[in-house]
Parts: C-alpha cells; structure tokens; sequence
C-alpha cells in the first residue's frame, strides 16, 4: 500500500465500527459450506490474503467506509451469509488489503407493508429471519434457498440466486423492487419503487446479480406472499427427459400453474430420496427404465391444488410416465425444502473424502433432453470426478430450465480439481452451443472467470463501460467478473 499504511488503514476503520467489530480474518463462515463444498478455484488461498473485516451497524457507517476505502484505493468486498465462498468466490478477497464489509449486524427489518405486500429489509438480514418474521403474519418470502439459514435477502439478491419456488415466483431479481444503493464513490442512492415497473433503464435488474461488483446494496424492498392454505406433492418417473419435457408444457397448455417444477436425473433421486430410506424401498423399482423424473407441487386451497394435481396425473399416464412410491417423494421433499443439503450426511458417508461443486447454467426447456445427454459425455472416464447427476429448475410461464449439474470430487487431489475445470469447461460451451447462458444464477465470479468471452462475446465491452463509469478506481469488488 502506498497511500497508507496497513496499520493506518486498520486504525482508521477500527475508529468507524469500534474494535469488537472489526476482525482481520472472516467472521462467522456457515461450516456447512466449507465442509461440504470443494474449493476449484483456488479460493482458500485467496482467503489468506490481509483483510479488514469491518462489521457496519447502519447505511451512514456503510458511507463512510466507502469513502475511507475510495480515498485510499482499498478494494471493497461485500459479505452478506457467506455461503457463496466455493461456489462463485463472492465475498471472497481476491488483492491483499481488501476491506471486507461483513454487513450481518445490519439485521433490521426496517418496514413491512402488508396492504401492497413489500417489506424492506437490511442487508444483514437472513431469509430465514424474514420468514420467521412473516410467518407470524401469514405471509412469506418465497425464495427458499438450501443456505437460508445463513444466507441474507441481500446476498440472494446480489448473487439471483435459485430455489425451488422459483417456477411460480422467480428468482431474487424477479422478487426485489427497490434498492438502497451506495456507489464506489459512497453516493448514495434510492432505485425502483412498490410495484414491479422498474424505469427504462430496468436498474433494479442491472445491480442484482451482481455481486458487489458495482455498488453496496444496503436495503431492499422486496415481494412478499401470502402463505399457501396447502400443498399437493408428486414424483413421476420418465424413461425419456423428452416425456417430462412434453409433459411440463402440456400442464402450462392447460392453464395449471404449479408452484414447483424440477426434472432431477435418477442420480440426484437415488442420492437425494433414496440413500436416506434405502431399508424402506426397492431401488430398483424405482429407477428401472427411469432417465429423468419430475418433482411437481401445486399450492392454495386443497380443492384447487387437488384438482390440478389429477389432470396432471392424467398428463403424465399420456406422456408414458408413472407416479413413484409416495415415501421416495416425501424422502426428497424432506430434503429439498426442510433440510436443505446439497450433500445429506447419507451421501457424506457414502462418497467419503469427497466434495461437492456445480455449474448453473440456463436453457430454453426443449433443449434439455440434448443438454443432459452431452453432458454425460463431458465427464473425463478416469474415475477421479463422481457424476451426481442434473436437477433442472424449471421456470414458468417462460418455460426455461435451470439444469445443474453437480460433481463430488477430492478437492485435495490436483488432478481431480484439473479434470472438473476442464468439465467445466466443456459443460460451459454445451449451454451455450444450445442457445443459453452459462451462468443462470449468480455472475461469473471465480468459478467461470475463464469464460467471460465464451458467456459475453462482444457485449463484454459494454459490461466493462458500465463497471467504469459506476466504478471507475475498480476497488467493488476486484477479480470478480459481472
């Protein structure tokens, strides 16, 4: 550092937080995730790098910090939940000296608005407080991430995360309306309003997903729901993706509308639903002459949701699909909604020493069957990658998919980090080939740094003009790509 020195810089921020909130090392990272996923892009080693974990109480303290870090050309990365480390290397300090603003002590939900059905919250604020909170009202955010106990509203909106309830209520990006933004200058700014008619310039959409990388989200107003009277639930087994594929627009052709929709591959149904209840059910039976199934739940008053539920019954026996034993569905429900792991103890004990990572790319929902093919024939034969399978995300009425394809790896061999790269890159160019976006739920981070070309083309000049302009030092952030 030559505009000031490391202990000036320590001092200076210690004075704006106070000393039992400031830190030079991270503060509360979930261990789930550093247990459960694998680290490919060397993310560890830049978690070593001198940092200043500074923890603001307020949008006024956020200001300041910016302004110190502008003024002497400190690199600022956000952290919301901290659950991204491994997955897009978000919070993660990528230059020596970074000013980490650790924002969970802003957990205030500052104001619910149940007439218009918003509610805005802090940064620090976790989407499991939010509905813990909403519940009590009958209300719910309906993002419902596997890291929602940690993960923040914010972070959700910054990285557009995925859940679930996606197919019926969209991602983060869909479900924010206003923001409270800081620019790297420490300007601050109100964006957007209580309805979803964002101004022509769509700047609600410009700064979710975008990590940081060109302002400080510091509050959001956000659309909330009410609580579904009940739930009907079922998993179909397909011998072909192509029937699920079928089957899913047929249902939409009908007019029913579901509030989940996912095609897991019978890996994910063996790993995810099977391995939990392995005493209680014949495997085979469940996945014999199965390529793909189809997890679907319809939500509201029981009548309705009963209804919808038997004409798709009736849309899967046309499409040549079968309903699987009620106890595999329950099982992967279970851990889909209520347990939230991407890698069950089940699993952990299953496939031991190794991790878990993925890519999240997005296609239109025809091309899917193609999709999942090729991708199989993208995993090296040498053994050192474990294939875990496709769960595809479907997002309604767009029909698009979501398929994630995840691998369990042993993080500590060289090898296996160099063979899912190059998987990775190999999977990169099919979501693309196939008319998609390599990366359908967070930015490109650490994890696809290498493809910004392949992802952008020459629309990456246009990104790179509004990084400048909004930031124009390149201290958001740095080393992460939009």
């Amino acid at each position: 550092m030559t505009e000031i020195s490391i202990n000036e810089a320590q001092t200076l921020l210690q004075k704006e937080v106070g000393e039992e909130n400031f830190a030079n090392d991270f503060v509360e990272i979930p261990t789930i995730h550093l247990q459960t996923y694998a680290d490919v892009s060397s993310n560890r080693i830049s978690m070593k790098n001198q940092k200043f974990v500074v923890r603001p109480e307020n949008v006024e303290s956020v200001i300041r910090i910016v302004k110190l870090a502008a003024k002497y050309k400190l690199p600022i990365v956000p952290m919301g939940g901290a659950t991204s480390f491994f997955v897009t290397g978000g919070p993660t300090p990528m230059t020596e000296n970074s000013v980490i603003l650790d924002m969970r002590r802003m957990n205030r939900i500052v104001e619910l608005n149940e007439k218009d059905g918003t509610v805005t919250v802090q940064a620090g604020v976790t989407i499991d407080q939010l509905n813990r909170f909403l519940k009590e009202r009958g209300l719910w955010f309906p993002h419902h991430p596997e890291s929602r106990i940690a993960a923040t509203v914010v972070g959700a909106i910054s990285v557009n995360g995925i859940s679930p309830f996606a197919t019926k209520y969209g991602q983060p990006a869909d479900l924010v309306l206003a923001m409270k933004i800081v620019l790297s200058s420490g300007e601050v700014f109100d964006i957007g309003n209580r309805t979803s008619f964002d101004n022509a310039f769509k700047m609600i959409r410009l700064f979710s997903g975008s990590e940081g990388t060109l302002a400080i989200i510091a509050e959001a107003t956000v659309r909330i729901r009410p609580l579904p009277y009940t739930r009907v639930k079922n998993l179909f087994g397909f011998g072909k993706t192509n029937d699920a594929c079928i089957t899913i627009q047929e249902i939409m052709r009908l007019g029913l509308f579901p509030e989940i929709v996912m095609v897991p591959s019978k890996e994910r149904i063996y790993n995810e639903a099977l391995l939990p209840i392995l005493a209680s059910v014949d495997v085979s039976e469940v996945l014999e002459d199965k390529e793909s199934f189809m997890f679907i739940s319809f939500a509201g008053s029981e009548e309705v949701s009963t209804f919808c539920m038997a004409e798709t019954e009736k849309i899967v026996k046309r499409n040549k699909g079968s309903l699987i034993d009620s106890r595999v569905c329950e099982s992967y429900w279970t851990n889909l909604i209520e347990t939230g792991a991407v890698v069950t103890p089940e699993m952990a004990q299953t496939y031991k020493g190794l991790k878990y990572n993925s890519i999240r790319g997005g296609i239109p929902l025809n091309s899917l069957p193609d999709f999942i093919e090729a991708e199989k024939n993208a995993i090296p034969s040498s053994g050192k990658l474990v294939d875990d399978g496709i769960t595809a995300y479907v997002i309604l009425p767009e029909l698009d998919a979501i398929p994630i394809c995840g691998i369990l790896l042993d993080e500590n061999d060289s090898g296996s980090v160099l063979e899912f790269n190059a998987w990775l890159k190999s999977v990169s160019a099919i979501y693309k080939k196939l008319g998609g976006t390599i990366s359908a739920t967070t930015g490109l981070g650490t994890l696809l740094h290498s493809m910004r070309e392949l992802e952008m083309g020459e629309s990456a000049r246009i990104s790179d003009r509004i990084k400048s302009t909004l930031d124009p030092e390149h201290i958001m952030n740095p080393g992460k790509i939009v």
